[in-house]
């Protein structure tokens, strides 16, 4: 198998949660902090000669969500991840409390043409590395890089117009809801203090009724007394 120079590198980034205060500055200094990878890359082994047994904590190959899980629970300090790759993952899944501290340029992870091996290819492949000397696509690639933070940038900032605008909606729904329910008070205080009224100037109205009847009575009784008197 004949392989090409490489026309793309990509590199490992250490990715730390968004606003901790970290002193990476160096493949070296990751040996004071607890650190997650994805078990059986292939930079595996160049971290395993860095970090402490102990300190270094592999994660499901099949699925990288858990060691971003466990950095967002606080259960390691730091994960070692392919920058790209995590760029789309951070987007796609939203992982924008997470960032890159450090690039690891110094490892770069090579990607390049695999030919069978015949002497036709062998011809191809030397083509193929004399084109790739001369392409230069670091201005491109710094370009998109740019144009992916931009695009992040935009949609966390959109997302926020939309949080805000729930919650102006859920707030505008509470004040009404309040206001219903103030004026339904109103409307129930005043049917009591009528009711009330009402049922005072009833008590009042029984309460004289009651008077002219004890009144009548005694008069009644008062003619008989006379009658018997005379």
């Amino acid at each position: 198998m004949r392989r090409t120079r490489p026309y793309y590198n990509s590199h490992y980034a250490v990715i730390a949660r968004k606003g901790v205060q970290s002193q990476i500055h160096q493949m070296a200094d990751l040996a004071r902090y607890r650190v997650g990878l994805v078990h059986g890359v292939a930079f595996e082994p160049v971290l395993r000669e860095v970090v402490p047994a102990d300190r270094l904590r592999t994660y499901d190959q099949s699925s990288s969500d858990g060691l971003f899980k466990a950095l967002r629970a606080g259960e390691i300090d730091v994960a070692v991840f392919n920058q790209n790759i995590f760029a789309e993952k951070r987007y796609s899944h939203e992982y924008f409390d997470l960032e890159v501290v450090l690039v690891l340029h110094e490892y770069p992870r090579a990607y390049r043409f695999y030919i069978s091996d015949t002497a036709e290819h062998r011809r191809m492949v030397r083509v193929f590395d004399r084109y790739l000397a001369a392409l230069d696509v670091s201005a491109s690639i710094a370009r998109h890089e740019e144009g992916e933070v931009q695009l992040i940038e935009r949609y966390v900032a959109q997302r926020s117009q939309r949080t805000l605008l729930q919650i102006a909606c859920a707030a505008a729904v509470l004040l009404a809801l309040a206001c219903v329910l103030a004026l339904a008070c109103v409307l129930a205080l005043r049917r009591y203090r009528r009711l009330s009224r009402l049922l005072a100037e009833r008590n009042q109205l029984i309460l004289r009724q009651q008077e002219a009847l004890q009144a009548a009575k005694q008069a009644g009784r008062d003619r008989v007394h006379a009658v018997v008197l005379g």
